[in-house]
Parts: C-alpha cells; sequence; structure tokens
C-alpha cells in the first residue's frame, strides 16, 4: 500500500505543506457516523457507540483544524477509524515513501476509560516515529479523549459531538487532536501507535480508535 498515494488533490486542498495519510485500508470500524445511524461497528461490542458526524465541519471527508488537513473516512456506508482495545498490539502506519516532516498530527478517539483510583494511574499511551537510519522518536499522546473533561495540554479539542449507543445520546464526548514535532533532517518511515501502557479503571472494556494522520512538510 501507497501512504501518500491519495493526496486529495481531487478535493482542492494544499497537499504542499500537509500530507493526510490515507489509513482506509486499515479501518475496521465506523465510530463516526449520521444522527441515529447505529448499524456497523462502532466502539464497546454491543453498545456499538459511535461520535456523530453532524456538529463537525467535515466536507468531502475532509476535517480542517488549525489549517491542518485531516482525511477521514465515510461518515456512512463504510469504516472510518482503526479501533482497537487497550491490550490490542501497537498498530504501525508505513509512511512509504519515506519522507522529512516538520510535523506529525493525529486525530484519536476513544470510549469506556474509566479513572484508576489514587495511587493507581491510568498510564499513557506511546506514539513513536521511526526514522529511516534506524532511530525512533518517543512521544507520549493523550489518553483523556475518552472524558468529558478539556484536553491536557498539548492535545486539542477538534470537536464534542453526542455519541448514538444502543441506549441512546450521551452528549459531551471529545475528538482530541495533537501535534508532535520530528526531526526536519531525517526521513520518517512509520509512525506507531502502543496503548499498551493504558489501563482501564474498572471494566476493562475500554477502546481506543485512530481517525486520521496527517504529516506537515
Amino acid at each position: 500500500m501507497s501512504s501518500t498515494g491519495f493526496l486529495l488533490a481531487q478535493s482542492g486542498v494544499d497537499t504542499a505543506a500537509s500530507t493526510p495519510w490515507d489509513l482506509s485500508s486499515h479501518f475496521n470500524a465506523r465510530p463516526l457516523a449520521p444522527a441515529g445511524d447505529r448499524a456497523g461497528q462502532g466502539f464497546r461490542g454491543d453498545n456499538n457507540e459511535k461520535y456523530l458526524s453532524n456538529d463537525l465541519p467535515i466536507s468531502e471527508q475532509i476535517l480542517k483544524v488549525n489549517d491542518i488537513p485531516f482525511l477521514v473516512g465515510p461518515l456512512a456506508g463504510g469504516n472510518n477509524a482503526i479501533v482497537f482495545k487497550l491490550d490490542s498490539p501497537a498498530w504501525k502506519f508505513p509512511v512509504q515513501p519515506a519522507m522529512r516532516l516538520k510535523s506529525i498530527s493525529f486525530l484519536t478517539i476513544g470510549t469506556g476509560l474509566n479513572p484508576a483510583k489514587p495511587p493507581a494511574d491510568n498510564g499513557w499511551g506511546v506514539v513513536s516515529v521511526g526514522y529511516s537510519d534506524g532511530t525512533k522518536q518517543e512521544e507520549r499522546f493523550i489518553y483523556r479523549n475518552f472524558y468529558t473533561a478539556p484536553p491536557m495540554a498539548p492535545a486539542f479539542s477538534v470537536g464534542v459531538t453526542d455519541l448514538e449507543s444502543k441506549a441512546g445520546r450521551s452528549p459531551g464526548r471529545h475528538i482530541y487532536g495533537q501535534t508532535i514535532p520530528v526531526d526536519p533532517a531525517k526521513e520518517v518511515s512509520y509512525v506507531e501507535f502502543d496503548v499498551s501502557g493504558i489501563a482501564d479503571g474498572s471494566g476493562n472494556d475500554a477502546e481506543f480508535a485512530i481517525l486520521a494522520i496527517t504529516g506537515t512538510k
């Protein structure tokens, strides 16, 4: 698969500065959906929870935040996220061909994470950026996208939507974004997400999803 084969020229998006990577071949669920849509796999099995797309400024599968274009999947009729449980193996996205970038931005969502009781800690997820020379950069990413609270810096809130589930709607859920700087002198060859360091406070049914990844040149 070519990770840079879909550069959105047909959507009028300027890809000279940013490359929104096409993750569609990895998508396995549809957490973003129109109001009233409970079909297709969402979060947490039979609960089938989904974030409603109606309040998000999405145009032609492009969600633009802070002038960064993110390519999200179809809102109906297809999967639009990579969903995995907290004990899933790390997920790696190969950047082919490798390229030099200034930063990498990503959109994440999740549900079902219960806070740990002190002195326990929920922990942190890790995003790793692999370079062509074999070195690797690791950064913590925000797991608090499961909550209604404002995001912890350096994350930013992309949008607040309702959540469609078997039980109805729950207001006030966040979709979070984060930008991490990378070494512009090196070529990025992959991006990897690892949530094995995050622990659910109770229930052990938390799930996490990646909606989009964009590299900024």
